[in-house]
């Protein structure tokens, strides 16, 4: 992998930089994350960013660091560039969405709902019986938006969110802005939501790399968040 200092990085964050644990709530982020985070974001001098499906305070409160954050796959987008203000996507009629999600979810065994507004994640193991269930239900839902939702899977969670937004969109969003602009980016993830963001590098001349298992447009494979954070250490070391 030829990542330098002068590349974009966009990480995403859970089953990427930090381990995967059975639900959010659980995730921890080892002070090696936060040390290799910080010495790469000083390296490339501020063009790093976390992309990741959790709401920007939650990033936040996770890493203890204060990065560039794409949360919600890009709903939300904060630069850290004082010349532009933050960016946030709504959904309207969230509140009736929200509703309905919480109905669903009380018919699909232990489904829990979690509101990051504009975006819903319902939680439940892959391994529940109720899960393709839950899949069914969420997806019916996203359809009969005509358009406006998209309904995507990951890592034990259906998510509904704005169907134009997504982690492809967050890469080329960063493009226009300094410190990312003229860079190659380089995007790490692990999931389905991920490929977008492969993608979006790919074509602007980057690269992606799947963490975990392989993953449709990443070039790069490593074996663990583990194997990613020695690679970006190295660049980080390389200053």
């Amino acid at each position: 992998m030829d990542a330098t200092r002068h590349d974009a990085f966009f990480l995403d964050l859970d089953g990427t930089l930090i381990e995967t644990t059975p639900t959010p709530d659980e995730a921890r982020a080892t002070p090696r994350v936060r040390d290799v985070l910080f010495r790469l974001a000083r390296a490339t001098d501020g063009a790093t960013m976390i992309v990741s499906g959790r709401a920007i305070a939650k990033v936040d409160e996770l890493l203890g660091l204060r990065l560039p954050v794409a949360g919600q796959h890009g709903a939300e987008m904060r630069f850290l560039n004082p010349a532009f203000d933050d960016i946030r996507i709504g959904i309207s009629g969230y509140d009736r969405l929200l509703a309905r999600c919480a109905g669903i979810a009380r018919t699909c065994g232990d489904a829990r709902v979690e509101a990051k507004n504009p975006t819903i994640a319902l939680h439940l193991s892959r391994a529940d019986p109720a899960f393709d269930r839950l899949l069914q239900k969420v997806g019916r839902l996203a359809a009969a938006s005509h358009g406006r939702l998209a309904c995507i899977v990951a890592h034990n969670v259906v998510e509904l969110r704005p169907a134009d937004i997504h982690k492809g969109m967050a890469v080329a969003g960063a493009a226009m802005f300094g410190p990312f602009g003229g860079r190659r980016p380089i995007f790490a993830g692990n999931d389905t939501p991920d490929i977008d963001g492969f993608r979006a590098a790919e074509a602007r001349g980057g690269f992606g790399i799947a963490v975990g298992t392989p993953q449709p447009g990443a070039r790069h494979l490593l074996a663990s968040p583990d194997a990613l954070l020695d690679a970006l250490d190295a660049v980080a070391g390389s200053a």
